[in-house]
């Protein structure tokens, strides 16, 4: 019966799964934006459409694809949309190992002109108005392939139906009986895991997540999750090998802490990275997936020893269930946002490509060119997560900051059920975080977000929730004396001052105020109070803080266009209090408002049900010391939010309202999350499990519905989309494929990317176009002007003077610039005389209107 099974499964696979035909067009058209191909699925829609920028009076190759489980027998194409005489030398179609070309009377034949276009009297053909498209039936031989693979699909679902209805009704009872003893002898992880993996799925499904991807072309979203999903796996085990050899043990002994251990997993990297680069200053061979996949093992083999040798080391209790909820996490993800070939905006780019450079070269530059200007930590997260999982930085940054919050949020849901013991609270508590996350608190998607502005931000969620959890989900005695928290809490607080320099802040007044707790409980100063000054020191390995304690501003390279003024110390004391009386609304938003952007106060308003339910189902009781700690919490953070805002007008520190105010908002997200969390643990040990179900699905609802009311978010999958600044279309890849290998940056030049000059409120920006944001990755040229990577001397203005206004070939000469990139779609981009390049130019590589050029020297 199974094997019937798994045959209709293949069969389904191989008529669902996506087949791709490759068209290419030789096309001389007068004129026009796009040349659009556009598949028939019953009709014609914009949904369906193809398309790449169309080259004006010249002869062009161009290059499409689509993608479907039937493909079109019939493609209408659009050439353009300008009145004239149109010359198209061929058509070619490739599916599979077939291949078929049309041209002259043969593509004549198979032509249908239906709307503007005729043959004139010489036999060309002409456009007659600006909507000129046609039809071409596809050669039946190109179609052969899929639809041959289609065919055998059909014939395994049909076989494979039939062999198991078959043996059900030949020995169905028998087949029960055996199903229902293989379950009672299965271990619990062969059924607990799977069945949490789908539940987990389903949930996200229903309140806005579904993978539509996993039906349609399941090999994708399955590769990408897998990878994801062991390199999860490996980090866990070095976090969990790192915890114990600290002797830090759960606080329910034999309980697992999957999370927190791949949280304090990547903060262990980290910092070994930033060891590891210290050391390779000094003539030590580089990093690279050898190394990490050698820790990985080592750490695996400590947890074996742990386990088998002596009995200790990481527990097994609650492992499948927050297997089964990673499982679901890193499919989910990666079916919606993974591969990606350009980023959404200029903050993952950024990320991208520094986690690029840390593949690369295998440590933290320290000077020269290479030198970052942002701290260290998402590139060396990037990378941690790219040598363990075979993905491209490209992939990883683009998943990360998802995984951190929704991984985040599951940190904290197993530190609260880690306090019981029951069977049920970790599903129950799990389930319940997952599905308010999603319905409220998926900030990743956000608007202001969801191009992923702000990324090292969306990072640190993971590692400030696990601030709290490391407290909550510790053995007491281990709280209690207080030396095996200081390495981990400092560990902490590392990798969020490597992700932001403001990352810290926040965590470390909740993490002060739980050593306020402590040394008032236990009537002694708490010794995690050492991991602040230790966090301090190993951040000075990063050359970016090194910069700013030698008296280094602001990024230079950046124009600041507003009209800001310094505050002195005295004027900055001055101001500060009266933001408490001017600005006490602002306080108030910060305070009691999820975002400050929503109208109505969505954290009060979530905060009282939630405390109101928790409250009905148990009656936690709050100490003084709990109470001093949580008034010295607010008193801080209230004091934060003044003193930040009071630089909102400062060169220096304009950044930080906004900054400051969305670590206040992860941390009201954290609260709720936990208190959630406590409730649906004690509904189950109350004997509410059924009843908690359905109040926590209709009140999740409940609450979805009225998030969208206040918050606009992007819940389409993005992994299609390019963001604002264009596509890589496939010609740019084809030229991009040229250069590979042939040309390097041995050479010691450098391509000069197009970018677009723009101004966004405080700041004049360039940004690189189209596909020239995939050069960088290419691993071929060193980029110019790539968000100003690389030479001291590439800033906005200094693209405005000597590129974009006039391009000066001596200072290009100067700064090593030998080649442009021109991608398809670059009409924004702000290059003098851009277009004329290609007539003077040496042409280097060319795919239909990509080039890379050689510039004259002057």
């Amino acid at each position: 019966m199974f094997f019937g099974l798994f045959l209709a499964l293949a069969g389904g696979w191989l008529n669902t799964r996506p087949y791709s035909l490759a068209i290419e067009i030789s096309l001389n058209a007068p004129g026009g934006p796009y040349l659009q191909i556009f598949p028939f699925a019953g009709g014609y829609s914009e949904a369906n459409v193809r398309q790449v920028p169309l080259q004006a009076g010249r002869q062009v190759v161009h290059r499409l694809s689509v993608q479907s489980p039937r493909l079109p027998k019939v493609v209408r194409i659009d050439p353009g949309s300008a009145v004239g005489m149109i010359e198209l030398q061929y058509l070619g179609f490739a599916s599979f190992s077939d291949s078929a070309r049309l041209e002259g009377l043969r593509l004549r034949e198979a032509m249908v002109l239906r709307n503007d276009m005729h043959w004139d009297t010489h036999g060309n053909l002409v456009a007659s108005g600006h909507d000129p498209w046609f039809e071409v039936a596809v050669p039946p031989d190109v179609l052969a392939g899929p639809r041959a693979a289609r065919r055998a699909g059909t014939a395994l679902g049909i076989v494979g139906l039939v062999l198991a209805a078959g043996v059900m009704a030949m020995r169905g009872r028998r087949v029960i009986v055996q199903l229902r003893r293989m379950t009672m002898m299965m271990p619990a992880a062969l059924w607990k895991m799977p069945a949490m993996t789908v539940a987990g799925i389903v949930v996200m499904a229903a309140l806005g997540l579904p993978v539509e991807g996993l039906l349609h072309d399941p090999l994708r979203g399955g590769r990408y999750g897998a990878q994801l999903f062991l390199a999860a796996l490996l980090l866990a085990a070095i976090g969990a090998a790192l915890l114990d050899a600290l002797r830090l043990p759960p606080r329910m002994q034999g309980s697992a802490r999957l999370f927190l251990a791949l949280a304090i997993g990547q903060c262990g990297l980290v910092a070994y990275l930033y060891l590891r680069s210290m050391v390779s200053a000094i003539g030590a061979p580089a990093v690279g997936s050898m190394e990490m996949g050698t820790l990985a093992v080592v750490a695996c083999g400590w947890l074996w020893y742990r386990r088998h040798r002596t009995g200790a080391a990481t527990g097994m209790q609650g492992l499948p269930v927050q297997l089964g909820m990673l499982a679901a996490i890193c499919l989910v993800v990666a079916d919606r946002e993974l591969p990606r070939i350009v980023m959404l905006s200029s903050d993952p780019d950024t990320h991208a490509f520094l986690s690029q450079r840390i593949l690369s070269l295998g440590f933290l530059p320290w000077s020269g060119d290479l030198v970052f200007d942002y701290p260290a930590g998402s590139a060396f997260l990037g990378a941690s997560w790219s040598w363990l999982s075979g993905l491209d930085p490209r992939d990883t940054i683009t998943a990360l900051p998802l995984i951190a919050c929704l991984t985040g949020a599951m940190l904290l849901a197993e530190a609260v059920a880690q306090r019981h013991r029951h069977p049920l609270a970790m599903p129950a508590a799990l389930l319940t975080a997952l599905a308010l996350t999603i319905a409220a608190f998926l900030f990743p998607l956000f608007s202001q977000y969801a191009h992923m502005e702000g990324t090292g931000r969306q990072m640190c969620f993971v590692f400030a929730a696990a601030v709290p959890a490391l407290w909550m989900a510790s053995a007491p005695a281990a709280v209690r004396t207080g030396w095996a928290l200081v390495v981990p809490c400092a560990l902490l607080l590392l990798a969020l001052g490597s992700l932001n320099p403001i990352g810290p802040v926040m965590p470390g007044i909740v993490m002060g105020a739980f050593w306020l707790h402590a040394s008032l409980h236990h009537r002694h100063p708490h010794p995690a109070a050492l991991a602040l000054p230790l966090a301090a020191f190993a951040l000075l390995l990063d050359p970016y803080y090194q910069g700013l304690v030698q008296g280094a501003g602001a990024n230079p390279k950046i124009t600041v266009t507003a009209n800001y003024t310094a505050l002195s110390l005295t004027e900055l004391l001055a101001q500060w209090p009266s933001f408490y009386t001017r600005h006490a609304a602002e306080l108030g938003k910060q305070l009691f408002w999820l975002m400050p952007q929503h109208a109505a106060p969505t954290f009060l308003l979530l905060l009282l049900p939630i405390g109101a339910v928790l409250l009905y189902l148990r009656r936690p009781r709050l100490s003084r010391e709990a109470l001093l700690a949580g008034a010295a919490l607010l008193a801080a953070t209230a004091a934060c939010i003044g003193l930040f805002f009071t630089l909102r007008n400062d060169p220096r520190g304009y950044l930080l309202p906004g900054y400051f105010s969305f670590s206040v908002s992860q941390y009201e997200f954290i609260l709720l999350t936990v208190l959630a969390a406590m409730a649906s643990t004690a509904a189950v040990i109350r004997g509410f499990a059924v009843g908690w179900l359905a109040t926590a699905a209709v009140a999740c609802c409940v609450i979805a519905l009225g998030m969208r009311t206040q918050q606009e978010s992007m819940w389409t999958p993005r992994q299609a989309y390019c963001g604002s600044l264009g596509c890589a279309s496939a010609n740019d890849l084809a030229v991009l494929e040229m250069m590979r290998g042939v040309m390097d940056d041995m050479s010691g030049k450098k391509v000069l990317l197009p970018n677009l000059s723009l101004h966004t409120g405080n700041e004049a920006w360039v940004f690189p176009v189209a596909g020239a944001r995939a050069l960088p990755f290419s691993g071929s040229l060193e980029p110019a002007f790539f968000y100003y990577q690389g030479d001291p001397d590439f800033s906005s203005r200094s693209y405005q003077d000597n590129v974009c206004h006039q391009l000066d070939r001596r200072w290009l000469a100067r700064h090593r610039i030998g080649y442009v990139f021109l991608p398809e779609n670059r009409a924004q981009a702000c290059i003098s005389g851009m277009e004329s390049l290609i007539d003077s130019e040496r042409i280097v590589f060319q795919s239909g209107d990509a080039y890379l050029l050689e510039l004259s020297t002057p």
